[in-house]
């Protein structure tokens, strides 16, 4: 084989990952093989030095460790993963939903790492949930240090890796959905949007390394905000009155539900 590693789908997935192959410096550009949508991100990227092609059988025969980033969807779509045998490959999955016992059916021969990362790996601060069959095997190993690369990375078993995709993999937008909220309301106060945006994403942040940092559950961190007749406790009645944490249920179902929708 070739290369090192075949990344096949470079979206914002695909060059977070490779940012964090290159950054490791124990691979460099001459290991690594892209696989793209077009000739023009093709020139991109061979502009730049990498190793690039356009051709999908070429991505999967030619590297030891695959890094599957693409679409679930797409991946179902493709019939080209049936034509190959990929004995000693070691396919890495970030395709939300699809298991392992589905990506071995599709992928004959090669270990299955299945992963979940999320948008902020592309600044190094992802969150990362793996699993596979083999714990043990050097593969793995390999893999968890690629995402290790861009971020911190928990092992889990696979039956909750549907459960824990609104936690991680879709948190961002869920976060970042709440955040907006507040920096609408302060733009439409009179603050200026700058200012909003800077003083709710940098609470968020400062608020989630304290509740990291105690040992107090997050329930008694948020009573220690709140004082009888004060300001915080007024917004937070307006909160529980409509039902949020009910509709944060039911986002968080949704998203797994479909997450298991995705593998059938």
């Amino acid at each position: 084989m070739k290369y090192k590693y075949s990344i096949v789908g470079v979206g914002k997935m695909g060059s977070a990952l490779l940012n964090g192959i290159l950054k490791d410096k124990s691979d460099d550009k001459s290991e690594i093989l892209l696989t793209v949508h077009g000739d023009k991100q093709k020139k991109e990227y061979t502009d730049l030095g990498f190793n690039a092609t356009t051709d999908l059988k070429e991505g999967l025969s030619d590297a030891s460790f695959i890094i599957l980033s693409l679409k679930p969807q797409v991946v179902k779509s493709l019939e080209i993963f049936d034509e190959i045998d990929f004995t000693g490959k070691c396919v890495i999955s970030v395709a939300a939903g699809l298991t392992v016992d589905y990506l071995s059916g599709r992928f004959k021969n090669a270990e299955i790492v299945r992963c979940m990362p999320n948008t902020p790996a592309l600044i190094g601060e992802g969150v990362t949930t793996i699993c596979a069959k083999n714990k043990a095997s050097k593969n793995y190993e390999i893999a968890k240090k690629i995402l290790s690369s861009v971020g911190k990375v928990y092992e889990i078993d696979e039956r909750l890796m549907d459960a824990t995709v609104p936690l991680n993999g879709s948190m961002p937008a869920y976060a970042l959905y709440f955040a907006n909220g507040f920096i609408d309301y302060a733009v439409k106060s009179g603050v200026d949007e700058k200012t909003a945006k800077h003083l709710v994403l940098e609470s968020i942040i400062s608020s989630a390394k304290l509740a990291l940092s105690s040992d107090d559950d997050v329930s008694v961190l948020i009573n220690n905000v709140c004082s009888k007749g004060g300001t915080t406790i007024a917004g937070l009645d307006r909160l529980i009155s409509g039902k949020v944490a009910e509709s944060i249920y039911d986002c968080a179902s949704a998203c797994a539900e479909r997450s298991e929708e995705l593998s059938k």
